[in-house]
């Protein structure tokens, strides 16, 4: 496969591809953040969003945008680091919740109310895989 991909001059084009590709993410991430943005603000003028949501979404928004400086490799290095600590704070805070439960401090309905949340949030962390190998967060 690799000689035919070679003789087709398949992988010349690779590197190019890469390139624009690299060159346009930024873009397409800003223009995304933009749109996200204004219906943000559609929905506010409308009031269609409870204040605490909103302010909640809006918190959101400039730590969105400040990923778009810098150097990429290094961005998805913090990433990770972030996505390991997060789940790191995340098991620990459900560990204390489940001993607030066993020491009667809470009921187990607030303490489901509680994990629900943990849940979402550590749904919301991605694990990477390259080549089926898991890579540390």
């Amino acid at each position: 496969m690799p000689s035919i991909i070679r003789w087709l001059g398949l992988a010349r084009h690779s590197p190019e591809e890469r390139q624009r590709e690299h060159e346009a993410e930024p873009a397409a991430r800003a223009e995304a953040l933009r749109l996200t943005q204004s219906r943000l603000d559609q929905l506010a003028a409308e009031g269609q969003i409870a204040p605490e949501v909103l302010e909640q979404l809006r918190a959101r928004q400039p730590h969105r945008t400040g990923q778009l400086s810098g150097n990429m490799p290094n961005r998805f290095e913090a990433a990770s680091v972030v996505a390991k600590i997060r789940a790191e704070l995340i098991t620990a805070e459900r560990a204390h919740i489940h001993q607030l439960l066993r020491d009667g401090r809470i009921t187990d309905e607030a303490r489901r109310r509680i994990e629900r949340e943990l849940d979402l949030e550590e749904a919301s962390l991605s694990c990477k895989k390259e080549g089926g190998v898991e890579l540390p967060l």
